[in-house]
């Protein structure tokens, strides 16, 4: 009896990690018209993502994790579909059990684009994007080593 536990139990982990590994993991959620251009986390009862408010189609909405370290894992974009709502597959490994920090940018001719760094969403989580009559520009975020690296190119070339 013994001897059976000790190969079904590692056997079922096994499973197990395969099972999560396949599972895929997106971004979902909804871009609407608004007076100020925010995002939002929101739950995914939260009335203002079904049809009844004004959804922006054909908003851009783009994701990078971990922006603030050495190797930020670009996502990729997606555009809103009609009604405002979006959902962005995460390739990144282990994005449905690790915390990953999370620039979420969205814009739209026409529109203030928005940009934010916030923990990934949940599973039963959405991103309310709300995006502002106007034109805007967005600042991408610095990357802090390639911005020390040029600052020091002057240096690297000096002879003395």
């Amino acid at each position: 009896m013994m001897d059976i536990r000790c190969k079904i139990v590692p056997l079922m982990l096994l499973g197990l990690v395969f099972f999560l590994a396949g599972c895929q993991r997106s971004l979902q959620g909804r871009v609407v018209a608004g007076p100020e251009s925010s995002i939002a986390v929101v739950n995914q009862d939260d009335p203002r993502l079904t049809d009844g408010y004004n959804g922006i189609n054909l908003a851009k909405v783009a994701l990078t994790l971990d922006p603030e370290t050495m190797k930020p894992l670009d996502q990729g974009s997606t555009y809103a579909q009609s009604g405002g709502s979006f959902s962005l597959p995460i390739s990144a490994q282990g994005a449905g059990l690790l915390m990953y920090d999370a620039l979420v940018t969205a814009e739209c001719e026409g529109y203030k684009p928005v940009q934010r760094i916030l923990p990934l969403p949940g599973q039963n989580q959405r991103l309310l994007i709300t995006l502002a009559p106007g034109e805007g520009k967005l600042s991408r975020p610095t990357n802090f080593l390639e911005e020390t690296f040029e600052m020091g190119k002057p240096y690297l070339n000096e002879k003395k």
